[in-house]
């Protein structure tokens, strides 16, 4: 079965996944480059009872065909009950920018899929971050001493695969 329920012929896929229980943080996927094909990247995020945010800065997707059939891949969120019931809460299956999903509770599945089109390069990825409800980023900009250097650092869980 693939991810949506339909059979098919089985393809060795590799399985990546994160965890984290920090109540924001951000998903970078690939740190960079292209994706990979045959894949599923899963990131698990326990919040501790907070009711999150997740801001989708950017989804770059291989896409085949109907950009919403989801035939190449895909972004997927699940929101997690208490009694470990999934419910999918949203869905990407094309480029996105700038999305936020809010209200959602404090278990939640990111999950990423990609297919075994191996002719085709894979997209950019995921960037996206998330945060308390309502709550606004915390990021540190540092200069490196004896430079004109500045970088900014997200000072809270990175996930990256």
């Amino acid at each position: 079965m693939n991810w949506e329920g339909n059979a098919f012929n089985p393809v060795p896929l590799r399985h990546v996944s994160g965890f984290t229980n920090e109540p924001w943080g951000s998903i970078k996927y690939p740190a960079q480059g292209q994706y990979a094909t045959n894949l599923a990247a899963t990131w698990v995020i326990a919040t501790n009872g907070t009711s999150t945010d997740f801001n989708l800065r950017s989804l770059g997707l291989q896409t085949c065909g109907n950009p919403d059939s989801c035939t190449c891949d895909a972004l997927l969120i699940y929101e997690v009950s208490d009694r470990g019931v999934f419910r999918e809460r949203f869905r990407r299956c094309a480029d996105t920018t700038n999305v936020i999903t809010t209200g959602l509770p404090s278990q939640f599945v990111v999950a990423f899929f990609t297919d075994s089109q191996s002719q085709s390069l894979g997209g950019t990825g995921i960037n996206a971050e998330y945060l308390p409800a309502g709550a606004q980023p915390t990021t540190t900009t540092t200069e490196i001493p004896g430079s004109n250097a500045k970088f900014s650092l997200n000072l809270n869980a990175c996930l990256f695969v």
